[in-house]
């Protein structure tokens, strides 16, 4: 809008300035017109030039939102589409999990659903959202949360700061969270239901991610870290800038993610 009202400035200026040349020539023919019509003629001159050059600076302006407009289409639309085969995949395993009986390799099959509805969630995000680089993790992770708390009696309790990060960090904090969640609710509680929370804060330029239980913990010595996930936690945690990993089973599980935002 700017741009435009100031081509109608010029333009008003170069019309205003053709009417005085003309009327000074008629006024004061010869010498006036000598040394008052010519340097007028040259400043029209220049503010038609002046004016020509906004012209194509507003085509230019012009092109590039038209432009701005075409790659964010074309973006929500292959997320659009990620999301779309994603949620192909998930029915193709689920389908394959009605023909497994054994109750280890069918849940195998869910924990793999489950991966992939988190990272479906991601791209559902930003085909929603306005922003097409930085994840709202609030939503993200309350997602996450939500399809989790479907699958279980035991109550999940979500404090998310409201936060924003990039497209990587926040796929491999939603991935550890669905790990360190799914493998509360298969490990935590035998006999009674219990609660499990997940909360993620500032602090400063890090990141707290903490998941705990209260439940029956476990001991390393006789179940390995994979049995549990911690070592699938510890490889997507790597992927986080300055990560840590702290993992206590002395009351339940607690399971402590510090990164850094950024890139």
């Amino acid at each position: 809008m700017g741009a435009v009202l100031q081509s109608y400035r010029l333009t008003l200026i170069v019309a205003l300035g053709m009417i005085s040349t003309w009327v000074l020539c008629l006024i004061f023919p010869g010498v006036m017109a000598l040394y008052i019509g010519l340097p007028l003629l040259l400043s029209l001159g220049i503010l038609f030039l002046l004016f020509r050059t906004e012209q194509a600076n507003l085509r230019c302006q012009q092109n590039l939102k038209e432009s701005q407009s075409e790659k964010t289409f074309l973006l929500r639309e292959m997320h659009h589409r990620i999301k779309n085969n994603m949620q192909v995949m998930m029915g193709l395993l689920e389908t394959q999990s009605f023909k497994v009986h054994d109750p280890k390799y069918k849940q195998m099959f869910q924990n793999h659903v489950d991966r992939i509805k988190a990272m479906s969630y991601l791209h559902q995000n930003l085909y929603d959202e306005k922003s097409r680089k930085m994840i709202g993790m609030q939503e993200y992770l309350g997602s996450i949360i939500h399809n989790l708390q479907l699958m279980t009696s035991n109550e999940i309790h979500a404090l998310i700061s409201e936060c924003e990060l990039d497209m990587q960090q926040a796929l491999n904090v939603g991935l550890i969270v669905n790990e360190a969640v799914s493998n509360a609710i298969k490990y935590a509680y035998d006999d009674f239901n219990g609660t499990i929370d997940v909360t993620l804060t500032l602090q400063e330029e890090k990141c707290m991610l903490h998941v705990q239980d209260f439940g029956k913990g476990y001991d390393p010595s006789t179940l390995g870290d994979d049995t549990l996930g911690v070592s699938m936690i510890e490889d997507m945690a790597a992927f986080l800038n300055e990560s840590s990993v702290t993992v206590n089973s002395e009351y339940g599980v607690s399971i402590v993610v510090m990164f850094a935002r950024g890139e």
